[in-house]
């Protein structure tokens, strides 16, 4: 006789789909950042507070945005339902949500797994949310102690309750917040890690790189800033001396490739919209040198575009007077999906395209992560360019993946070479 029996989960899928799932710190305000820009926000501030040694309250971290904001209904359907997640299900079925575009701002969607919130867990044991739709006139909030979860194993997921309770105001100017008439803030409590000047830098320079301009539509706009102002001080210092890249307090620009075209060569490859034709051209500074139009033969792939630059002497010296950071620390071929950064593509030492072997094999001195770096741009609803679930994993290994691979090194990579390397002979 057979009969159905239920899954049980433990509160431990708390650690798989949260700290054990989200690799480092900067990946967890990454997954928190790309959440605000799928609520329509348009701007994105990253507070933190009291994180100096001479600090007397307790450190946190406040992250906020004027996006659509949750009600009640929102929450406890959808926030506090694990793996769910709305873009999916308005995509229906076969189509994936995270590419269809927002009605409200056109705007495509960057995460479709529903774990992104988890990324909190990351950063600190205590979480408090503050949330409010445009509509609605009470704020609705909601406190989760992730160190409930952690008690016991055998205790079941859904039996780990998070508090929720509504309220009529909000003291904003304890959350950085300019207005709060809709949008979501996220304070992170007894954090997991100490955060110092050097760290604050580094989630600068990484969240430098999260948004291609390019791609997001000016009307619509997406600002990160970052705040710290215990460092405001020492941020007036370095301002005076002419050294931008060590200013912590502002909004996060990267203008480091507009400044690039006009020091080096650089070739840009573009498949068309509806993938029938291939267009490469190639610059050396301001100077137009070649241009190519051909069948593209490449049956996955459409709507893509990559620029790539070659790292010379001048470029080198631009790229450090403007970042602050020699070229090779930053990273080389960057991957963006409708604007948003794909990780890990682009990290330094991260060799996806595989040119640091070809050069080690010396073929045709070939060039390497060390002499170029660019961006890939694929756009629009292109589902077949799948995160995988690990937040550092990339993209799923299947036949569009490669053929991106293959169209970046033969459309861009290997002309460039050709022409810095042995003159378009």
């Amino acid at each position: 006789m057979s009969e159905e029996l239920d899954f049980k989960i433990s509160s431990g899928l708390k650690d798989i789909i949260g700290k054990e799932l989200i690799t480092d710190d900067h990946i967890a305000i990454f997954e928190i950042v790309k959440n605000s820009y799928d609520a329509n926000a348009k701007k994105n501030t990253i507070t933190f507070q009291n994180i100096t040694k001479e600090a007397m309250e307790q450190p946190r971290i406040i992250v906020s945005d004027d996006g659509d904001g949750m009600s009640k209904e929102d929450i406890a359907g959808k926030f506090l339902f694990v793996g769910y997640s709305e873009k999916k299900k308005e995509g229906g079925g076969s189509k994936d949500y995270r590419d269809k575009i927002s009605e409200r701002r056109r705007r495509h969607f960057a995460g479709s797994k529903g774990i992104g919130r988890f990324s909190c867990d990351r950063l600190g044991k205590k979480l408090k949310i503050y949330t409010k739709t445009e509509m609605e006139k009470e704020i609705h909030t909601l406190t989760i102690d992730w160190k409930a979860f952690e008690q016991d194993q055998e205790k079941e997921f859904e039996t780990v309750k998070a508090v929720y309770e509504k309220i009529k105001t909000l003291d904003i100017e304890d959350y950085s917040v300019d207005n709060f008439t809709n949008g979501t803030i996220l304070v992170v409590t007894e954090l997991n890690s100490p955060w110092d000047r050097s760290k604050l830098l580094q989630l600068k320079r990484y969240l430098q790189r999260l948004i291609n301009p390019t791609q997001i539509d000016p009307e619509l706009g997406f600002e990160i800033c970052l705040e710290a102002k215990e460092y405001e001080k020492v941020d007036e210092e370095y301002s005076k001396k002419g050294k931008p890249w060590e200013i912590i307090n502002g909004p996060i620009e990267n203008i480091v490739f507009e400044k690039m075209e006009m020091k080096t060569a650089r070739v840009t490859s573009e498949i068309s919209e509806d993938g029938k034709e291939i267009r490469t051209e190639l610059f050396d500074k301001d100077q137009y040198i070649f241009k190519i139009k051909e069948k593209n033969t490449y049956k996955h792939l459409k709507n893509v575009k990559v620029i790539v630059f070659f790292l010379s002497t001048s470029a080198k010296k631009t790229f450090t007077s403007t970042m602050g950071l020699d070229a090779v620390n930053y990273g080389s071929v960057f991957l963006y999906k409708n604007g948003i950064r794909i990780y890990p593509y682009g990290e330094p030492n991260e060799d996806w395209l595989g040119l640091d072997k070809l050069k080690q094999q010396g073929w045709k001195r070939y060039l390497g992560t060390r002499e170029v770096i660019g961006r890939v741009e694929v756009s629009g609803n292109q589902p077949e360019f799948v995160e995988v679930s690990s937040r550092d994993g990339g993209l799923l290994k299947n036949k569009c993946h490669e053929e991106l691979k293959d169209f970046i090194v033969k459309k861009a990579v290997t002309p460039l070479r050709r022409y810095v390397v042995e003159g378009l002979d």
